[in-house]
């Protein structure tokens, strides 16, 4: 996918790194930047791919004006209540870096959101 932004990208990248899930909840602003489709764009775009590339979500109603938050407040202490830790064992390379991971299940009717890698150190080198 191409860089939304370098912003965005660099901010996930740590985010990955050291395991911080991102929840974002996006409305519209007020004055100029409430007058620039572009802006918002970038901005919503921005979060979602943070969240996204993190495991987390990005609540929003894209550039409609928000009523009020107590929706997506509620959604998101929905997903809250329901996490869950994974333990898996990753295989080190020779370098540190990062591995995509894929996360499934046999449930039916279920949504996983997890990150899309995992921050491996190189063989004999600590976690952090």
């Amino acid at each position: 996918m191409p860089t939304i932004s370098i912003d965005a990208s660099s901010a996930s990248e740590v985010s990955q790194r050291y395991n911080v899930l991102v929840y974002s909840l996006y409305a519209v602003g007020v004055g100029r930047a409430a007058r620039s489709a572009w802006d918002m764009e970038l901005g919503l775009g921005g979060l979602a791919q943070v969240a996204d590339e993190t495991g987390g979500e990005c609540l929003s109603l894209g550039t409609s004006q928000l009523v009020t938050f107590k929706p997506y407040l509620e959604n998101l202490q929905k997903m809250l209540s329901n996490q869950y830790y994974v333990v898996f064992e990753a295989v080190p390379r020779k370098k540190s870096g990062f591995q995509r991971i894929n996360i499934q299940t046999e449930v039916s009717n279920s949504e996983l959101e997890a990150p899309d890698n995992v921050w491996v150190p190189a063989a004999g080198e600590s976690a952090n």
